[in-house]
């Protein structure tokens, strides 16, 4: 019965998207405002813009929720000074009322930070932005991705964002454009989303290398304490991918994380996921994810990471720290979903998540949304 609610909120969506009145309103050339680009306000360098995601799930009780709606506002003239910022308002409505503290409502300061550009290769950003490891989690607004649900490695392993400062542009390497962002973060978060750990202090660096016109490649680097433990150092490095041509596309992300004090702070894991084009605006989806917890021993030492971050480590012959319990066992998720973009800023999706275990808040079972990006 779920998946029969589910598939007709999908159906219905499609009615009133083929409407003419309501495709008249997505036609750009009917006003000077053109949909998912923002709205400038009239004699000023404001742009507002945003996105807004009606959602139903259902692992476990079904729900039917405004699951996001974000704003996004940025200021930029011809001076190399630049403002940007992202308020998001998450689970505003429902219609459950016995939410987990997860999913409850929460006015989330997503993103503030002003950019300086130095140069035409390098800019300099300081506030709160999107930790650039990986692909997802620096585009993972809900209509530019393909999927409802979020592949678990892109939000368990690290905080998905971080305030501080950030050095970032694109260089020219052997006749390739390389895209680089170093970055440090300091002293926790400004405004940090309930039950997440933010950053104590972190440094990292991340690349991605335009291979081909089809193919880019990415790395991450990192190593970073959190609050809930501040002497506690974990050390991730990541790996990713895009591939794209013809309406085809296959991306994926890996990373491995390992902490110095206790194996219970080691993550690993993967996803890759391809997309492939049943007509001009629907898409076939499918994703495999792993993900592990915990390890045989901890991570090896970086006593001069640890000096510069100003941690201080478990000196050698001390008694050794409490075993914490268990980890959780691995999750496998296969994900197959279909994508219909009805319009470049309209997006409807509808999946299917089936794993074994569900140890790690893996949302298992059927997902449908759309999404409007204005």
């Amino acid at each position: 019965m779920h998946l029969k609610d589910a598939c007709s909120v999908a159906l219905l969506s499609l009615v009133i998207l083929n409407h003419p009145a309501f495709a008249a309103d997505l036609d750009p050339s009917s006003s000077d405002y053109v949909p998912g680009r923002g709205f400038q306000i009239p004699n000023t360098d404001l742009t507002v813009g945003g996105y807004v995601t009606g959602e139903y799930a259902e692992h476990g009780a079904p729900v039917l929720s405004i699951s996001n709606a974000s704003l996004l506002f940025w200021w930029e003239n011809d001076s190399p000074l630049k403002f940007f910022s992202e308020i998001d308002l998450q689970r505003g409505l429902t219609t459950e009322g016995s939410f987990d503290s997860q999913q409850s409502q929460y006015l989330s300061l997503e993103r503030l930070y002003a950019d300086y550009d130095l140069t035409d290769q390098v800019t300099l950003r300081a506030g709160k932005f999107l930790t650039p490891i990986g692909r997802w989690n620096q585009i993972h607004a809900d209509p530019l991705v393909w999927t409802t649900s979020r592949p678990l490695v892109t939000e368990i392993a690290f905080p998905t964002s971080a305030t501080g400062v950030m050095a970032l542009g694109t260089v020219t390497l052997l006749g390739k454009d390389v895209d680089y962002a170093f970055y440090a973060a300091e002293g926790g978060d400004l405004r940090p989303t309930p039950n997440v750990d933010p950053f104590q202090k972190a440094l990292g660096a991340r690349i991605n290398v335009d291979v081909s016109d089809s193919l880019q490649v990415g790395a991450s680097l990192a190593s970073f304490a959190q609050r809930s433990d501040r002497n506690e150092l974990k050390n991730l490095v990541g790996a990713d991918f895009l591939w794209q041509k013809d309406g085809y596309e296959v991306t994926g992300e890996a990373i491995y994380r390992l902490s110095e004090s206790t194996s219970q702070g080691n993550e690993r894991g993967f996803f890759i996921q391809g997309v492939a084009p049943l007509s001009e605006k629907l898409f076939a989806v499918y994703r495999y994810e792993l993900l592990s917890s915990g390890g045989a021993v901890p991570g090896p030492q970086t006593p001069f990471i640890s000096l510069a971050m100003g941690l201080q480590p478990q000196p050698p012959g001390m008694p050794p720290l409490p075993v914490p319990p268990p980890a959780p066992p691995s999750v496998r998720l296969n994900v197959f979903g279909l994508t219909y973009r009805y319009h470049p800023n309209l997006v409807m999706k509808i999946e299917f998540v089936e794993g074994g275990s569900n140890g790690i808040r893996a949302p298992i079972g059927v997902l449908s949304s759309i999404s409007l990006l204005f």
